[in-house]
């Protein structure tokens, strides 16, 4: 008995902990990209350009969510100077966007 080490509960739970985490996390990452390897080119290409098409989504939702938030002043302007109300909107100090139309 003099040359058997001794083991805590503890040690044999963070032996069982960091041996399922190690062997689940190698292993699922292996299956992965063996199961994408198993695919053929074509469905390689559909996958990756939908999840580039995912990508450039999230990307443009998170830029329109953040840009300004402009409102009409008047719903028509032909009796209105254009030119008077952007000095009175400019002296004020309010942004303020033109549209063409």
């Amino acid at each position: 008995m003099a040359g058997v080490p001794a083991t805590t509960a503890n040690d044999l739970q963070g032996s069982i902990e960091s041996t399922a985490l190690s062997g689940a996390s190698g292993k699922g990452k292996t299956d992965l990209l063996a199961g994408f390897g198993n695919l053929d080119i074509l469905r390689q290409l559909g996958l990756m350009i939908g999840l580039m098409a995912s990508v450039a989504i999230g990307f443009a939702v998170v830029l329109w969510s953040q840009g300004s938030d402009y409102q009409p002043i008047y719903g028509n302007m032909q009796g209105y100077d254009a030119s008077v109300i952007m000095e009175v909107l400019d002296s004020s100090g309010m942004d303020y966007r033109v549209d063409p139309s």
